[in-house]
């Protein structure tokens, strides 16, 4: 049913690439990469597909003439282009480095001042990649730039008027820190990790975000468990396995066998943590 789809649509804009504008054929070419996108998120070969109708489509479209058309398309691309990124091995800082400046060309067009959502947004994207690019070259100045861009993004992202987004961004920066004291050994900073989790996990909810929740709470008694580990301190393993319990008692009622048996050896490895330290 998807290739007979993807056919047809590939039909249809070679047929209109020969009547159409350039800006009509350009838009139609970036909505196809986007139901590829759509089809297949994780397929590799769809997602190389689709960046390569995106920078086909944004052949035939100007900035100056469409801004609006051109900056969607590139947003786009640069979803596309991390996506991949996620999953590269050999290429993966340079294709993030590619989505970073799809990234970058948008926010030419989105402003602050007009869409201040939409710009935290693309801003939290920047901060992602940064993440993925310290994790990946153990570089503690990316990381940082990471976690000044995710406050950025937290300017507008405020927790009373966006909670989820708010929370959201505050895991990412979770982690960022935590990958950043990892690589400096600096337990101040692995302390503030722990606070930015323990914030976050605060305004999500299971029910209305539940993978958010896993997430969030997964990384929490992780950090709980290595914190026990470096401190022998009996408390962090006990909210450790509390916590580790919730997601794996959760994962249980939602039917979720993938995550759950993960969930149920990082119990195990919590509990076991707590019995030598009891």
């Amino acid at each position: 049913m998807i290739n007979k789809a993807v056919t047809m649509f590939e039909t249809e804009l070679s047929e209109l690439k020969q009547k159409a504008t350039p800006l009509l054929w350009s838009s139609a070419q970036g909505n196809f990469g986007a139901m590829l996108v759509d089809l297949q998120p994780s397929n590799r070969a769809t997602l190389k597909q689709s960046i390569k109708g995106f920078e086909e489509a944004l052949e035939g479209v100007e900035q100056k003439e469409a801004p609006q058309a051109w900056a969607a398309i590139q947003g786009d691309l640069a979803d596309a282009l991390h996506a991949l990124g996620q999953q590269e091995k050999t290429e993966r800082l340079s294709i993030l480095n590619e989505s970073m400046e799809a990234y970058k060309n948008v926010l030419m067009v989105c402003k602050r001042q007009e869409a201040p959502l939409a710009w935290a947004s693309i801003l939290s994207n920047i901060a992602m990649i940064f993440q993925r690019q310290g994790e990946h070259s153990g570089g503690g100045h990316t990381l940082m730039k990471s976690i000044s861009a995710y406050n950025n993004a937290l300017t507008l992202r405020t927790e009373e008027e966006t909670p989820l987004e708010w929370a959201m961004t505050l895991n990412n920066i979770g982690v960022s820190l935590q990958i950043l004291a990892e690589i400096k050994q600096d337990s101040e900073v692995l302390d503030e990790s722990l606070h930015a989790y323990e914030k976050a996990i605060e305004k999500i909810k299971p029910e209305q975000t539940p993978l958010g929740w896993v997430t969030t709470l997964s990384n929490l008694y992780t950090l709980q468990r290595i914190m026990a580990k470096k401190t022998s301190e009996i408390d962090f393993a006990k909210k450790s396995v509390a916590n580790a319990e919730r997601v794996v008692e959760f994962l249980t009622s939602a039917s979720d066998t993938e995550y759950l048996n993960l969930a149920k050896i990082e119990l195990e490895k919590s509990q076991a943590l707590l019995e030598s330290l009891s």
